[in-house]
C-alpha cells in the first residue's frame, strides 16, 4: 500500500486510471464524493470484497484518511497489490474531483 497526496489522486481520478473506492458511510457519500467512485463502507468491505475488481489500481478514500488506511490493509490481505490510500481523505480533495 502506498499513501498518496490529493495532488496525485487528482491525476488518477481525472485520467480514470484507478478504481476509486469510498469507504465512508452512505450518509457521508450522499453529501459529497469523488467522481466515479464506488461506495463500500469499511464495515462491509470484508463481506463485499468480490465487488472490487482486481487487476487495476484501487484508490481508497474516506473523510480524513483513517478508515481508508484500514480498508487498504483489508484489500492487501485479500491479495490486492496496487492499493493507494488517499492520506488526507476527501477533506483535502480539490473541488474538480468532486461530484
Amino acid at each position: 500500500m502506498k499513501s498518496i497526496s490529493s495532488e496525485e489522486a487528482v491525476k488518477l481520478v481525472m485520467a480514470k486510471k484507478a478504481l476509486v473506492l469510498d469507504v465512508r458511510t452512505p450518509q457521508e457519500n450522499a453529501h459529497s464524493r469523488i467522481k466515479g467512485s464506488i461506495l463500500i463502507p469499511v464495515q462491509e468491505l470484508e463481506s463485499r470484497i468480490s465487488e472490487v475488481p482486481k487487476g487495476r489500481p484501487v484508490l481508497v478514500y474516506c473523510r480524513a484518511g483513517n478508515r481508508s488506511l484500514l480498508a487498504s490493509r483489508i484489500l492487501e490481505a485479500h491479495g490486492f497489490r496496487d492499493v493507494l490510500n488517499l492520506k488526507s481523505g476527501i477533506l483535502d480533495c480539490p473541488k474538480e474531483c468532486l461530484e
